[in-house]
């Protein structure tokens, strides 16, 4: 289970032109959902979210309301027929625009961005906490003793340190997102605070790493998932590769078997390695569920094998359409 904390201005972000997209909070979605991931969501990023939610896609709506596609071109070109024509093409392309921002705006009103969307989803399963009375005593004496994190005479990045010292298990590693400079170190954006560092190693008995966006979190812990979309079956090949048991294996073998379609050759080959090498999955080889399932891996992937392979596979598990 990874521990994680998303300051207000990642979510925020969404909004805007960064490198954190709408996919990437899907991926984390989805973790939470398999009980990968446990964000942490206390009220002051809930509300500091929705205080700022207008004014950041205000300037990001504002890029699109000022694009200009006036052109003046010299009048001894007039007689060109090109000069009509892009004449026209501009025409088009300022109309596409003016519609463009009407939709927008429309969205925006109705709170029906994806980015809107997305984040009602987050808050929903991770759930919005308040932070107690006794975390905001502390929050403040941290901010009267001008100890990190936050800005000099701002509360609300305090409060939510407060809320994580309070909230996460002792012995967990918190993995923290933020883009400002709030919880980094000047060495770097990915450099947590060292200050901020051993309170958590003293306090929590743990580690404080710090991430930059969503990509590099996503990048760095779950590396096999490229789509939102591929996060069970990742977890599930994940699960059966590494299974220490055979009720793990016939709990990965159940998701994966409504999977088979989506299985790459990559992934087979993975699959049909851990079958090989891992002695969990292959003392049940001819239990029903696990044959049946690398037959239909046969089926399909059979030629991601090399000829050892498919040999050292094809005692264990019966090809269903042999040579």
């Amino acid at each position: 289970m990874h521990h994680v904390f998303v300051d207000t201005n990642v979510f925020l972000s969404l909004y805007a032109y960064t490198d954190d997209n709408i996919e990437e909070l899907k991926k984390c979605v989805e973790l939470i959902k398999a009980k990968q991931l446990k964000l942490y969501i206390p009220s002051t990023v809930n509300q500091e979210f929705y205080r700022n939610r207008d004014k950041k896609i205000f300037e990001s709506l504002g890029n699109l309301e000022k694009f200009s596609t006036s052109l003046s071109l010299p009048r001894f070109v007039d007689h060109h027929q090109e000069a009509q024509e892009l004449r026209d093409l501009l025409k088009i392309i300022n109309t596409k625009r003016s519609n463009l921002v009407q939709k927008a705006k429309a969205e925006i009103i109705a709170r029906e961005l994806a980015a809107d969307k997305l984040f009602s989803e987050l808050t929903a399963i991770a759930s919005v906490f308040a932070v107690s009375p006794e975390a905001t005593k502390a929050a403040r004496l941290r901010l009267e003793h001008s100890n990190p994190p936050g800005k000099d005479g701002s509360l609300g990045d305090r409060l939510n340190w407060e809320f994580l010292l309070e909230k996460v298990p002792d012995g967990s590693t918190l993995h923290l997102i933020s883009r400002d400079k709030d919880f980094a170190s000047p060495i770097g954006p990915n450099v947590a605070n060292s200050f901020l560092a051993r309170e958590w190693e003293k306090r929590k008995n743990g580690t404080l790493i710090l991430y930059a966006g969503f990509k590099s979190f996503i990048k760095e812990h779950f590396p096999d998932i490229s789509l939102a979309a591929d996060v069970e079956k990742a977890l599930a090949i994940k699960s059966l590769v590494n299974s220490k048991s055979w009720q793990q294996t016939h709990a990965a073998i159940a998701i994966l078997s409504t999977l088979t379609p989506d299985i790459s050759d990559e992934e087979a080959k993975k699959l049909f390695l851990a079958l090989l090498d891992n002695s969990e999955i292959r003392a049940i080889s001819g239990d029903g569920d696990v044959e049946k399932f690398y037959q239909a891996l046969l089926t399909d992937h059979w030629q991601v094998m090399s000829a050892d392979e498919y040999k050292s596979v094809t005692e264990l598990v019966e090809d269903p359409i042999p040579f």
